[in-house]
């Protein structure tokens, strides 16, 4: 071999090896310029195809190559960056973790780990004791009895039915038995301001509305304005904080107007929609107004919005009240009434402008006796067992074993996750004879009016959603 040779391969191979390399992404683009080329020149006639690379163009053509790029995206609040906070630390409400408030919270109650021991044993010896399923069981002839058959079914079918299960409520209390319901709307504190209120609604496009817990607000300000005639333009739209309020407070209305619930008076939760053509007041969660504002941004079809309990300052109000804010601003018959039971209204109406009026609505309705325990109790929950006879509806209906001639007593619990068919039957009248305990969360706090309420007991500890952002998630406290 000639040295000629040699270098000129060495050269070859040089050029070679500095020209880059493509990737696979070049290197399909061009593969397939290659190949259009080719194409073009068959299809003129200026060369011929043999008829093994007539068949394969043929059988590229009829196909359409997509090139993937797949990409490994971590989420910044899985992979340990934070770039949308300089919050350091969890931002903790209490004040004083040193307080006996605060260490009798962090311990918790001692009765409650008890009686939940108590029914864990109960439990897992009637599951050893109990033959039905087993093989032995099978031997034996063994059934299981019919009600511990689950009801999952049929608790996840009456979850999205509340409407059938709320019948017409029945009068309780000395005030709703002597008074008929037009004597009721009239003795509110919110019909003594009404035709002030109207005249400011109409001047103004946004206004805040502060007044106490039971002055009418909720109920009477829909009907209000369903009465001024706000209806002809669109639907009067109401946002309530919580599923059970949105239905409860429907049905009060459809009942004061006389109607049945879902035609004029409706109401719209999720997995739920208990409206009509007719609907003209129509109750909802903020969530539900939040998910109707990406379908349409300018929500046409609404006439006036009530904001109910905007002091509560959930995620989904907070966001809505920046998109109500440019809603208003392009439309200019649009009503938006944010109403609040603090005096805080000052933070709203800075919000929406300087000149947005507030107006107060004064007066209670029934006057509230507060009574405060002297000293921090050590485990709050037995205490308020104590207090009411009640913690549980076991452990109520135990305590009322233990009392010599007790009276009757109905122990109805209520909570978010609690099947629509029990919720509702804090709202029935008891029979005669019988008083009547709600068990509750936080969740009938606000905007839940239950007829014959004479006592609450409130052990004054709550747990709060708070954002910890060394895990980037919400956590309870």
């Amino acid at each position: 071999v000639s040295q000629e040779y040699i270098e000129k391969k060495e050269k070859q191979w040089q050029q070679k090896r500095e020209k880059p390399r493509l990737t696979v992404r070049q290197q399909q683009i061009k593969k397939d310029n290659e190949m259009w080329e080719n194409n073009r020149l068959a299809r003129s006639g200026v060369v011929s195809l043999t008829d093994e690379q007539s068949d394969f163009f043929d059988d590229e053509s009829d196909e359409n190559r997509v090139t993937l790029l797949v990409q490994n995206v971590v989420p910044p609040f899985l992979d340990g960056r934070f770039v949308f906070t300089r919050q350091s630390k969890p931002v903790v409400p209490v004040k004083d973790a040193t307080s006996d408030l605060a260490v009798v919270a962090t311990k918790g109650s001692k009765v409650v780990r008890m009686w939940r021991e108590t029914e864990e044993r109960k439990k897992a010896q009637e599951k050893h004791w109990d033959l039905a399923g087993s093989k032995l069981g099978n031997l034996m002839g063994v059934k299981a009895k019919p009600d511990e058959i689950s009801n999952d079914d049929e608790a996840g079918t009456s979850y999205r039915q509340f409407a059938s299960h709320l019948s017409e409520s029945q009068a309780v209390s000395d005030f709703a038995l002597e008074k008929s319901i037009k004597e009721q709307r009239e003795y509110l504190p919110v019909f003594a301001v009404r035709q002030k209120m109207l005249n400011v609604i109409r001047d103004n496009s946004v206004v805040i509305i502060v007044g106490e817990t039971g002055s009418g607000k909720t109920t009477q300000l829909a009907q209000y304005l369903l009465e001024e005639g706000y209806s002809h333009n669109g639907l009067i739209g109401c946002t309530q904080p919580r599923r059970v309020a949105a239905m409860s407070v429907a049905k009060r209305v459809s009942e004061e107007m006389g109607v049945e619930l879902g035609q004029e008076c409706g109401y719209a939760i999720r997995f739920e929609d208990c409206t009509s053509e007719n609907t003209r007041i129509k109750y909802m969660t903020d969530g539900i107004l939040l998910r109707e504002c990406l379908g349409d941004p300018d929500l046409d079809q609404y006439a006036a919005i009530i904001m109910d309990e905007a002091h509560e300052r959930s995620l989904n109000t907070d966001v809505l009240f920046g998109l109500l804010r440019d809603v208003v601003a392009r439309r200019a018959d649009l009503k938006l009434i944010v109403t609040s039971a603090t005096m805080d209204a000052e933070k709203f109406a800075n919000f929406f402008g300087g000149h947005t009026p507030c107006f107060t609505i004064p007066g209670r309705t029934f006057p509230v006796e507060i009574f405060h325990a002297r000293t921090p109790m050590e485990d709050y929950v037995d205490v308020a067992v104590k207090q009411a006879v009640k913690v549980t509806c076991g452990m109520i209906k135990n305590q009322l074993e233990e009392l010599d001639d007790a009276p009757p007593l109905a122990v109805l619990p209520i909570y978010s996750q609690l099947p629509s068919d029990l919720q509702a039957k804090i709202f029935h009248k008891a029979p005669g004879g019988i008083r009547k305990c709600i068990v509750a969360t936080n969740i009938a706090e606000t905007s839940l009016t239950v007829d014959g309420i004479l006592f609450v007991i409130d052990p004054g500890y709550c747990k709060l959603k708070v954002f910890n952002p060394r895990i980037g998630m919400d956590a309870l406290q």
